[in-house]
């Protein structure tokens, strides 16, 4: 278990890194933020399709449910409680062509709370699963470890630059990132505490989170980096995509090796 949390710790340290990146500036431009946003909205769908949604379907039966569930409960948490949402689009005189869509608070609050909750229930689920390797063969828990590793700079930056966009501070920033690598440690605990996780339960709460990642990836993030009319908008969305799918193939790799 010591070796484990070990482990952990080096998530948690990978993840802080990663918000500290979107908290560098003190005040960034509204094209920074916007392609900020855009590769976080990339990253969450690449996350959500190419590896939490296959796992939540071939772990349960009711994991395409699940997927539907979470995609629900951001969208109709945020149309129920705001009839009428829009977006103002402010210039910061930098880029003709950059302007930064600034919600209402209310919505601002609700979409940073629904994308923080989601990026803790993905990393909680990647704790568990570096716990139950380890306990399974401690071989396996590095590679597992490692496969989670690769993910966590650009997670802590993707969380980060979505509390930032959202009225959140730089502090505000960082202890996000701290949180998801916190609670990766909780995860790793977890398996060792019950010896024995379903597979099911695992599995359905990724589907929440993959539906939660597709519809703020989709919905929220990427039209809110389009809104600010930012030309290049659409390559830091394909970045994002693209990061976290060179990520995977090579932990996919490393594990086959």
């Amino acid at each position: 278990m010591l070796i484990a949390l070990l482990l952990g710790v080096l998530t948690t340290i990978a993840n802080l890194l990663g918000s500290a990146l979107s908290a560098a500036k003190a005040q960034p431009s509204a094209a920074v933020m916007a392609s900020g946003l855009a590769f976080s909205g990339g990253f969450m769908l690449a996350a959500a399709l190419l590896e939490m949604a296959p796992a939540a379907i071939e772990g349960s039966s009711r994991g395409p449910w699940m997927i539907g569930v979470g995609f629900l409960l951001v969208y109709l948490t945020e149309h129920l409680g705001n009839v009428h949402v829009h977006q103002i689009p402010v210039g910061d005189g930098e880029d003709p062509h950059a302007h930064a869509a600034v919600p209402p608070a209310t919505v601002a609050s609700r979409r940073a709370i629904a994308s923080f909750a989601a990026f803790n229930v993905h990393d909680l689920m990647d704790g568990v699963a570096i716990g139950a390797a380890m306990i399974t063969d401690p071989a396996l828990g590095v590679v597992v470890f490692v496969a989670v590793l690769l993910h966590e700079v650009p997670a802590g930056f993707a969380i980060g630059t979505i509390i930032r966009n959202y009225g959140g501070s730089r502090r505000q920033a960082l202890l996000a990132g701290l949180s998801i690598g916190v609670v990766t440690l909780v995860g790793i605990l977890i398996p060792f505490a019950l010896g024995e996780v379903s597979v099911a339960l695992t599995s359905m709460l990724l589907g929440v989170a993959a539906g939660t990642f597709i519809y703020i990836g989709a919905s929220i993030l990427i039209p809110t980096a389009e809104t600010g009319r930012y030309r290049w908008s659409f390559v830091y969305v394909a970045l994002g995509f693209a990061v976290f799918a060179a990520t995977a193939e090579i932990a996919g790799r490393i594990a086959g090796a």
